[in-house]
């Protein structure tokens, strides 16, 4: 059962309008208004409904109390939702409660159709996150790790039970609810791993191919609505291909270990076909950092990466002279004489992404390379 704040709201306000405060004497008779009558039989919707009447007071929309046990304060674990509910008393709106009741004011987030349509994500889903999140964190730790993702505290539920508390929180996701934004960034925040814990890459990697299934896509960091893919593997951060804006000799190198899973022999595969290609344009049978120096060392380097025209172009030259030497030695060398340490599939893509860039400067070594041979053709014998 779902219960939204503003229908409370808006109820409260009837019931004051109409005189009828006797409902408002207890949470119990407001909770029967609510639903029209219906018999409210699962405590968990109890509590459900508590903690909107909570927030709401968190939020100066109305107050009430809670009349507690002798000397003890009150406490929903020690007395139970129903006891709790039916001790609440004195409810009533507050200013700016009344001007949401009655419309004076904006109350749900403004629709934005580029990145929420108030379609759904399955509970699955949800209690699949929960099952990931729960067990990183001590209730106290994973409250304040939400408020890290931008949950405000008055919308953190008991997290004593912490899978139970997060599916409750997910459930402000619900289409009614103006909170689903709320959700919509901490989930796209901590997919994108812009928090200070986020999936591993299998998990996240199964995530969002589940969401992507929904046409769910996380985009700046947000949760955002796009169409179903209905065959993915991954979600389309990147396209739905990992592979594809690399350049295209690293994706041929790499490509065919990737797919199965074998990512560090992928980026092995990727560096040997940088050291391959240098080689070739050199004309050489130097092999590692000794061939990165035979071609890009020197004041009149054998692979020039621009027409060193000024010294910025020199400072380039000598950098990339250092980053291909450093490949060798820290990158493609180790993956050589080694064990392959198996990588996630995040780090792989970063070493990947290094490759196909050095394989786009050696396009330009190439070009600068056959200007100077033609220049070389012209040359009066």
């Amino acid at each position: 059962m779902f219960f939204d704040y503003l229908v409370i709201l808006q109820t409260v306000d009837r019931l004051e309008r109409a005189g009828q405060t006797s409902d408002l004497t207890s949470g119990a008779s407001l909770l029967s208004q609510v639903t029209g009558g219906d018999p409210v039989v699962d405590d968990r919707d109890i509590e459900l409904f508590i903690r909107e009447l909570e927030m709401c007071q968190r939020c100066d929309y109305l107050d009430f109390k809670v009349m507690g046990w002798g000397v003890e304060p009150a406490s929903i674990q020690q007395m139970g939702a129903r006891t709790y509910l039916a001790q609440t008393t004195e409810i009533h709106l507050l200013p700016p409660g009344r001007d949401l009741a009655t419309s004076r004011v904006f109350a749900h987030e403004r629709p934005d159709p580029g990145e929420d349509d108030g379609s759904p994500i399955t509970q699955l889903t949800f209690s699949r996150i929960a099952e990931i999140l729960a067990p990183q964190y001590t209730p106290e730790r994973l409250a304040l790790f939400l408020e890290s993702g931008g949950v405000p505290a008055a919308l953190i539920p008991d997290l004593s039970k912490p899978e139970q508390g997060l599916r409750e929180l997910f459930a402000l996701f619900d289409d009614l609810s103006p909170y689903r934004h709320i959700v919509r960034g901490f989930l796209g925040l901590w997919l994108s791993q812009g928090l200070p814990t986020g999936p591993n890459a299998d998990e996240e990697k199964e995530l969002l191919a589940d969401l992507a299934r929904q046409g769910w896509f996380v985009h700046d960091d947000r949760l955002v609505r796009g169409e179903p893919i209905r065959r993915a593997t991954v979600a389309p951060l990147l396209g739905g291909d990992l592979l594809v804006n690399l350049h295209a000799a690293v994706q041929e190198a790499a490509r065919p270990s990737f797919a199965v899973g074998n990512r560090a022999a992928a980026v092995f595969e990727a560096f040997k076909a940088i050291e391959f290609r240098t080689r070739e344009l050199l004309e050489s049978t130097q092999i590692g950092m000794s061939l990165m120096g035979e071609a890009f060392d020197s004041d009149s380097p054998k692979l020039a990466l621009n027409d060193r025209s000024d010294q910025e172009d020199v400072d380039e030259q000598r950098g990339f002279a250092l980053i291909f030497k450093g490949a060798m030695q820290g990158i493609r060398n180790p993956k050589a004489h080694a064990p392959f340490e198996e990588l996630d599939e995040r780090r792989a893509l970063d070493y990947l992404g290094l490759a196909s860039l050095l394989m786009r400067r050696l396009d330009d070594a190439a070009f600068y390379l056959g200007s100077r041979e033609g220049e070389e053709d012209d040359v009066p014998s």
